[in-house]
């Protein structure tokens, strides 16, 4: 009770002091990073710089779970299906997706959890000690710019009282969904379709070259088609503003 009741009093007090709807939303965090960023260690967490930390009254555990090839390939398609959703502004169907993918120690789904536990998207309510901590374990080892500067001006917002508190959220977070928890490696990599490196999260197992260039052709396809599909509502869209104009028949 301590403990639910010291996170809603940050959450009034983190929410009334700033706007913090004014912060760049993560939604593209991991498609526009610049370099690669390594954060020293992930045992330990450290305010502001590589916080990262825990879950929701959870017991902490270093077990992680062997998972079989085809468990792992259905798990990047949940994650595939989350990101499009979330894209869509689906926030309440993409939210199961990205909390399951999030707790598997995948960064993108663990930021976009904490963005929308931090304002409150869809009909998820805001909840400061879960926003801080899945920004917090996002933010850690390798990851994106924007996911860990995103995560900083957060915690730069934290009134100082509670961050003390939330220090012990974010290693909690870090011990149960960091990459030695979860078994997922991150990297900064380019697309073969792009100029932008972007973060790239894999099970340890699937890291070898042959295996990730699949999975990245796989990804690649999802994007093409989703932009396609894109293009191809703008177009309609503009016949038929064009229609309603009587610019056509």
């Amino acid at each position: 009770m301590r403990r639910l009741l010291f996170a809603c009093a940050a959450l009034a007090a983190m929410f009334a002091a700033t706007d913090v709807s004014a912060t760049p939303p993560v939604a593209v965090a991991a498609e526009q990073a610049g370099a690669s960023e390594r954060a020293a260690g992930e045992d330990r967490a450290q305010p502001a710089k590589d916080a990262a930390g825990p879950v929701e009254e959870l017991t902490v555990t270093e077990r992680r779970l062997n998972l079989s090839a085809d468990e792992r390939r259905r798990i990047y398609e949940r994650l595939r299906e989350a990101q499009a959703l979330y894209s869509r502004n689906r926030i309440d169907e993409a939210m199961p997706l990205l909390l399951e993918t999030a707790e598997r120690g995948f960064k993108d789904s663990q930021a976009k959890v904490g963005h929308i536990y931090l304002q409150g998207l869809g009909e998820v309510e805001k909840d400061a000690e879960r926003a801080v901590g899945w920004l917090g374990v996002a933010s850690a080892g390798t990851t994106s710019p924007p996911i860990r500067n995103y995560f900083n001006d957060v915690w730069e917002r934290l009134p100082e009282q509670y961050v003390p508190y939330f220090e012990e959220v974010v290693e909690e977070y870090r011990s149960k969904y960091g990459g030695r928890a979860t078994g997922v490696v991150c990297k900064m990599e380019r697309p073969l379709s792009s100029f932008l490196k972007r973060l790239g999260c894999y099970f340890e197992e699937d890291v070898r070259d042959d295996v990730r260039n699949g999975l990245d052709s796989l990804r690649n396809d999802q994007e093409n088609a989703e932009r396609a599909a894109e293009r191809r509502r703008d177009i309609l869209n503009t016949i038929e503003q064009m229609r309603r104009s009587g610019l056509v028949r």
